[in-house]
């Protein structure tokens, strides 16, 4: 039988506090390589907090990181940013003043020069449908827009690991079903594993291959969303929402 592939992503024993709160609890996560991982849970549940220990943005109390087969424990978000690990949080921030062009040649530029720079702006307006809206400032865009503009700010390195956290808040129907498929698009293409946190359960529906539900800063249930969803103890702390 051949041998399980080594986890993109493992978090041991990973712990956060905040004075007397506990933030995330010894959470254990794994992400293997070109996966789609959703993850879940109600608000202060710790799904923030851990993507902010995952980046760099936080450093934990306990536990530890690796990313690639090596620990990036100490490695600054830059850093970890250069070894592949991107990451896209809930508030765009876009350059405002600048155009949908000028922001993506400033992403790329760390990655492309000359003719390849040039090849590269184009395509990820048209993987990102922002063909239109190339020589608009990034302040004249619609929210959904800026949340593609930033998605492929983030992506523009080629990272193997692409974190995003909310991606589809505040977005209409249409837009957040625009914004799985060029997830998924993305994933299936050029093969990058993708960390979402969501509330959106249609949105997470549509993209996970796996859901892990974060409950009082613990891992509750991984598994299939299907069987997720199923689940007493998850249906338990959404209150009998649909999940």
């Amino acid at each position: 039988m051949a041998a399980e592939p080594e986890p993109l992503l493992a978090t041991d024993a990973l712990r956060k506090e905040f004075g007397g709160l506990t933030a995330t609890d010894d959470v254990s996560l794994t992400v293997s390589p070109g996966e789609r991982r959703c993850l879940i849970g109600p608000n202060g549940a710790g799904k923030s907090t851990l993507l902010s220990l995952i980046t760099g943005q936080l450093d934990p109390n306990a536990g530890s990181i690796r990313f690639a087969g090596e620990a990036i424990d100490g490695l600054s978000p830059h850093e970890r940013i250069d070894r592949g690990l991107s990451v896209k949080f809930q508030v765009p921030s876009v350059y405002g003043e600048f155009s949908t062009r000028e922001n993506l040649r400033l992403a790329l530029q760390r990655r492309v020069s000359g003719e390849e720079l040039e090849d590269a702006i184009v395509d990820s307006l048209s993987r990102f449908d922002l063909a239109d809206e190339e020589y608009v400032e990034a302040n004249a865009l619609s929210h959904g827009q800026k949340q593609r503009l930033e998605i492929a700010m983030a992506s523009a390195l080629d990272p193997a690991l692409l974190l995003l956290d909310e991606p589809v808040a505040g977005l209409s129907v249409e837009e957040t079903q625009r914004i799985a498929d060029l997830l998924i698009d993305l994933n299936e293409s050029v093969g990058v594993a993708l960390l979402v946190i969501e509330h959106d359960m249609k949105f997470v529906r549509a993209l996970a291959e796996r859901v892990t539900v974060l409950h009082q800063g613990s891992i509750l249930i991984e598994g299939e969303m299907e069987n997720v969803a199923d689940d007493p103890a998850v249906r338990n702390v959404y209150l009998g929402e649909e999940v």
